[in-house]
Parts: C-alpha cells; structure tokens; sequence
C-alpha cells in the first residue's frame, strides 16, 4: 500500500491483491518461522486494507476509496484470524506494521493517530494469553512515549507499561533476552531525566517516585 504510485490504477491494484491475499488464507501456525507470515502476508493484509479502506488519502489516494464500514470489518476480523496464534499474532503486527522497539521509532509513515490501534491490539493480545505480556507492553508503553505530544498524561502511560512489562518479563523468570534490554534502555531515560525525551520538567516528581519503585527481579 504505501509503496505504490498514488494513481486510481493502483489504488485498484492495492484493494485487489490485498483483498486476495487476504482470500488465500495463509495459515502460519504449523510454519516454523510464523511471526515473518503473520508480519507479511494474510494475517497483516486484514489491516492494510482497513487502513487504506478507512483513510485512503492517507496514503495518496483518492477519497472514493474510503468506506469505513467496510475498513472497520476488516479490522475486526483480522483480530479475529489472529487469536489462532495468541499473544503472538498482535505481536507479530505490532512488529511488522507499527513499532521499531530496536531503532526506539515508529514504523515507516506511522504517525500520533495510529495510537487508537496499537492500544486496542496490545491489549487484544494481552487477552490472548495469560503469560506473554511483556512484549506486548514493550510496544505500547514506546508508543506513548513516541508520541509528539508529550503530556503528563503520555508520560505516565509510558512508564506504566514499561513497569508492567518489567514485571510480566521477571514473571517469565527474567534472563538475558531482547524483551528485558529493551524495556530497560526505553524506560531508562524516561526516569533519570524525561526532559531529554522532551518531555516537561513537571513530570520530574514522578520520576523520583519511579526510581524507588521499578521492579527488579526480586519484585517477581
């Protein structure tokens, strides 16, 4: 979708094989590399579309494309093919589609308005299984955090989610993995000092109450 000329030729082209990959049904459960099908093909084809379907002009093309009940469809049922994978479904889109957890960045193109989702499919995966959380709260506390709006509010919505995710990887029995470094190198310049993250000296309180009660392992 975003690579494509935006021209009414290709925009038909965009819905029509997305649409067709979505008819294919790739099934990445048996695969032994599934979040790379799920990031790639049927499963993340549900919510291009929804996307182009909901904003077309968004990514150069026409207003006629838009049909939000029809793009709104199409979200709902690509989380619906994606509880067959569990938390790593959200995950694998989160990955693919939105957040850059190693490069502390938003996807290409992505912007402040893709908030909404990223929430409601962490949280969907959250729903999904009772262990792998803390992924999943990786993205969405880096989210908040990306934000150009830095309020109070982002502010404590970030480091919320890095301390739970903390406390959900510690849960997992901790060890040295992606999940936990991330965590702690996003969350970490938000506590010693927010203002470098462009975020306003008020929330320096917070921040001294945060340095007295981030979890360690021995909060597990």
């Amino acid at each position: 979708v975003r690579c494509v000329q935006e021209t009414g030729v290709h925009g038909d082209l965009a819905v029509e094989w997305l649409k067709k990959s979505i008819a294919l049904n790739a099934n990445a459960k048996y695969s032994n590399q599934p979040w790379s099908i799920i990031g790639r093909g049927t499963p993340r084809a549900y919510f291009e579309l929804a996307e182009l379907l909901e904003n077309p002009q968004r990514f150069g093309f026409d207003q006629a494309y838009q049909n939000l009940q029809e793009g709104q469809k199409y979200y709902q049922d690509g989380k619906e093919h994606l509880k067959q994978y569990g938390s790593l479904g959200p995950y694998s889109i989160m990955e693919s589609m939105y957040v850059n957890v190693f490069e502390k960045k938003f996807c290409f193109k992505r912007k402040d308005e893709d908030i909404g989702n990223i929430k409601d499919l962490c949280e969907y995966g959250r729903s999904l299984d009772d262990e792998k959380h803390a992924p999943l709260y990786l993205f969405q506390a880096l989210s908040y955090h990306l934000l150009s709006d830095k309020t109070m509010v982002n502010f404590e919505t970030a480091t919320d989610c890095y301390q739970a995710g903390l406390i959900a990887y510690f849960k997992l029995g901790g060890g040295h993995n992606w999940v936990g470094e991330c965590l702690t190198k996003c969350m970490s310049p938000l506590i010693y000092d927010c203002t470098s993250e462009g975020f306003p000296s008020e929330c320096g309180q917070l921040q001294t109450c945060l340095l007295y009660t981030s979890p360690s392992p021995r909060d597990s």
